[in-house]
């Protein structure tokens, strides 16, 4: 989450099939030839690396279909020759980073794209590829969540829903582009969403938090942050039913010990 305005595309795995699949559309999504932006598929440490689960793993030649031979736009030639090296200096950096941010914009375009394509393959997919959204018919609070933790928050939605509670989940996949105008649209019936933040940004709150409330600035929704799960501590459904009491009551956010 530190490395989020580093310049690469941050793509945010709920399950380890979740990261195998976004793994392959990530090779489609940084080869797109008006983005050339380097993905990082975003997975839970210990949780999802150190843990068993079926995952589906799919045929070589059915992969190679959907992702064919690279063929780069740009390389080495002598014929052709360009330069390649890991300084930009005054003169040039600017525009650098501006090609970057419209990369950036470009990807919140061609990242759904993908992910529909992908779906009509694999018959699997993940929301629109930038945010996904659980039981938000009714919603009047709801918790945002990136990661492993969506699988804990689904079954605290569905524990407190079975007690009449109008909650639901924003899974956000993509915090880098961050799409805005979709969570916009998923939040715009809401009295108030809590960010369920792994990263602290220390002195300022959560990190993703922050994102957050600038992305929904001016709507009506208000936003709560609870930072958790620091060094990989477990968010239980306990700590998420406290995130939904406090967001409830309208108190202040706080940290999720």
């Amino acid at each position: 989450m530190s490395e989020r305005d580093q310049g690469w595309i941050q793509l945010y795995c709920e399950t380890n099939q979740e990261a195998f699949d976004t793994m392959i559309m990530a090779y489609k999504i940084a080869e797109t030839e008006n983005i050339l932006l380097p993905v990082m598929v975003c997975i839970d440490g210990f949780y999802l690396t150190h843990s068993y689960e079926p995952v589906q793993i799919e045929k070589n030649e059915k992969v190679d279909a959907f992702l064919p031979a690279y063929k780069p736009v740009h390389y080495l030639d002598t014929k052709n020759p360009k330069s390649f090296g890991p300084i930009a200096y005054p003169n040039v950096f600017f525009e650098f980073r501006e090609q970057q941010e419209v990369a950036m914009q470009k990807a919140l375009e061609i990242i759904p794209k993908i992910n529909e394509e992908f779906g009509k393959v694999f018959g699997r997919k993940y929301g629109d590829g930038l945010i996904d959204t659980y039981n938000m018919k009714d919603t009047k609070y709801a918790l945002l969540c990136v990661g492993s933790v969506i699988g804990t928050a689904k079954e605290t939605v569905d524990e407190l829903r079975a007690q009449g509670k109008k909650v639901g989940l924003v899974k956000l996949k993509s915090v880098r582009p961050m799409p805005v105008k979709e969570l916009k649209k998923a939040c715009e019936k809401l009295k108030g969403i809590g960010v369920i933040d792994k990263h602290a940004s220390l002195g300022f709150g959560g990190a993703l938090t922050n994102d957050i409330k600038s992305a929904l600035a001016g709507e009506k929704v208000s936003v709560t942050g609870f930072v958790a799960g620091l060094g990989g501590r477990d968010i239980d459904r306990v700590r998420l039913k406290k995130a939904f009491s406090i967001l409830e009551k309208g108190e202040e956010g706080c940290w999720l010990r």
